[in-house]
């Protein structure tokens, strides 16, 4: 049986050419702007999971990230577990749009089931425009 064992959003996930660890920079806990729609930069997913003996190293993987019943994408992983227990996927947006003031959820989806969401919280904050003095 398949488990996810860590999922996190951020602005940037590095991976390290010597060591191979990775490092996820500005991470992603809520979005707040002051107003709609708005543009996220940069947007990474760390996903990593592990497997029984008996699972197939190769599962049909996808990362589906929405708000509300509006599909913003649906991104298909090449998994391969290889002979390894453990495994991991990063997925880099160059930007991610936020339209509504709703929940933005990222899906974890394996084998067609989903087996983590993550859900952020989208708010509106106006700035206040300051009235300019009669002269």
């Amino acid at each position: 049986m398949y488990n996810t064992t860590v999922t996190l959003c951020a602005s940037k996930i590095i991976q390290d050419v010597n060591s191979s660890q990775l490092s996820a920079i500005d991470i992603y806990e809520e979005f707040n702007s002051p107003g709609l729609p708005f543009l996220v930069q940069n947007f990474s997913v760390l996903w990593t999971m592990e497997r029984d003996g008996e699972d197939s190293p190769t599962p049909e993987a996808r990362i589906r990230i929405s708000q509300d019943s509006q599909e913003l994408g649906n991104f298909p992983l090449s998994v391969d577990f290889q002979d390894l227990k453990r495994t991991r996927s990063i997925l880099m947006l160059g930007s991610l749009v936020i339209v509504l003031p709703t929940p933005l959820n990222v899906e974890f989806i394996l084998d067609n089931n989903v087996d983590k969401t993550l859900r952020f919280p989208v708010s509106v904050t106006p700035t206040a425009v300051e009235p300019q003095a009669a002269s």
